[in-house]
């Protein structure tokens, strides 16, 4: 069945106004997930001084099980109802209600980090709504726009974690007594991002009644199938798990930097909480800025037009892999970090000790100190630019292997495994960290990044376009780089044969 705004005769066009509100409401979850995660182990310092790495790596993981949990199901009842609307709404409530919760978390006088851990768990249950955005951008679109419009949700979504730690930077100022608001409640360094959080969400609501519709342009119904009396072909089951794996991977290795940045640079750099807060926050400032404009070129320009995104994908894994050994603690590197005791702490008379705790951490005088302008370089720039160009590119990709067919349930398996990478990450490297120190970090994830890139180099065949029957060809893009490949391919064979 035709789409009705596209009557038999017209050319079918993206629906660029919803491609622009589904990029608003990417950028306003991701927003209010990156504004007090800087702040995030300083709060916790505060607020219950037993907390320890290995809870932060719960925290995270409990975001990661809310994703984990919600993300298929969001993906199974869109394809059921058919619609993605109504998962908006309770996507945007359920991060209100964990916002909330985390105001009010420091005037509770019983199990505040378990209140913390609650937060974060409702917070990633309800963000997992942006899978449903990603599944959106292509049926919203039509094949020559499809990078195009993924740009423009995954940018919304970078947009977003650049806007984040930049608003708490704003919040800095207030420090941590801040302004009074009602007894205990104060609105502070670490108050004032969630309670900003609770706006963004209220906001949110506003957009999707007033701005958000919904409709299906780039992706084939049954109706349509049995009007061209042609069923679409299966995907590759092969190229799907090799997808699987890459976002296991990337939001393993992404989160793994995230969770470990600030404890990190405090033992090696010797940092304060206060100058951890301020470095990580602006460091993940100029991280996003760097993505952001990478967005950009891909939106203005119409950059994914040109390049071949397999090949994109692999580059931009690489990068991944170039991180780690440049960021690696490796044995030839002079110095040593610098150290102090629980006995110094006792003696100090309340000034903050910085460096690396010897008795906490018994890898303090095997580690060779990392440059610190390298760390922050390398950081900003070869992850500012690998991590956007392997979702646009990525996504670009994983949209074509699996075909013109809705994709919610596709999308949330896609989150489920980049959420069962970050939840992993989270909770087995903020323990190997603690026990073994950051080296055995970058071990692992080196190993991971190794078994990635093999599996695309090995089974690059596959990690290609559907190929769809000729009743199809208006979903096809005629100038597509993936397909222009093929085409070349296949002409010089049939040259040869003759």
């Amino acid at each position: 069945m035709s789409d009705p705004i596209y009557p038999e005769g017209r050319e079918r066009q993206t629906h660029w106004s919803s491609i622009y509100t589904a990029a608003i409401l990417a950028f306003l979850g991701n927003m209010q997930l990156e504004l007090y995660f800087s702040s995030l182990w300083p709060y916790l310092q505060e607020i219950d001084k037993t907390t320890t790495e290995k809870f932060l790596g719960l925290l995270i993981a409990a975001w990661g099980l809310g994703g984990l949990l919600s993300s298929p199901m969001f993906g199974h009842l869109s394809a059921r109802i058919q619609k993605i609307k109504p998962l908006l709404y309770i996507g945007f409530s359920i991060m209100l209600l964990g916002n909330l919760v985390y105001v009010f978390t420091g005037v509770i006088p019983f199990g505040k980090k378990y209140l913390i851990l609650i937060t974060r768990f409702t917070t990633g249950f309800g963000l997992s709504y942006t899978s449903l955005l990603r599944a959106y951008a292509v049926a919203a679109s039509i094949p020559a726009d499809r990078s195009k419009a993924i740009a423009y949700v995954t940018g919304g979504m970078t947009l977003g974690s650049f806007i984040g730690p930049a608003l708490q930077l704003i919040f800095t100022p207030l420090g941590r007594v801040g302004i009074r608001i009602i007894g205990d409640l104060h609105f502070n360094i670490y108050t004032g991002p969630a309670i900003l959080a609770c706006f963004i969400n209220l906001a949110a609501y506003f957009l999707i009644y007033f701005c958000f519709t919904e409709k299906n342009i780039g992706v084939i119904d049954k109706n349509t199938a049995k009007e061209k009396g042609v069923d679409l072909p299966p995907y590759c089951r092969i190229a799907v798990a090799v997808c699987y794996l890459t976002t296991f991977t990337q939001y393993f290795v992404i989160i793994v930097i995230g969770i470990l940045n600030a404890p990190f640079v405090m033992a090696v750099f010797g940092l304060t909480n206060a100058q951890t807060v301020k470095y990580t926050a602006l460091s993940e400032f100029l991280r996003c800025f760097v993505a952001f404009l990478t967005y950009v070129i891909y939106m203005k320009y119409d950059f994914a037009k040109r390049l071949n995104s397999r090949r994109v994908s692999f580059l931009a894994i690489v990068g991944f892999l170039v991180y780690h050994l440049v960021t690696y603690s490796w044995s030839f590197l002079p110095g040593k970090l610098k150290m102090y005791s629980e006995d110094e702490i006792l003696f100090s008379n309340g000034t903050e000790l910085t460096g690396c705790n010897v008795d906490k951490y018994r890898w303090c005088d095997s580690l060779n100190p990392i440059n610190f302008y390298v760390y922050y370089a390398a950081f900003i720039i070869i992850i500012g630019i690998a991590n956007p160009n392997l979702n646009v590119s990525f996504g670009t990709l994983f949209s074509k292997i699996i075909g013109p067919r809705p994709q919610t349930i596709e999308q949330g398996w896609l989150q489920v495994a980049g959420t069962s990478g970050r939840m992993l990450g989270s909770v087995s490297m903020s323990t190997l960290e603690s026990e073994y120190g950051p080296k055995w970090v970058w071990n692992v994830q080196i190993a991971l990044l190794v078994l990635t890139i093999s599996s695309w180099i090995i089974l690059k065949h596959k990690m290609v376009p559907l190929s769809l029957p000729e009743e199809y060809a208006e979903f096809l893009d005629p100038n597509d780089p993936d397909i222009i490949k093929k085409k070349k391919k296949s002409s010089k064979k049939t040259i040869l044969s003759e």
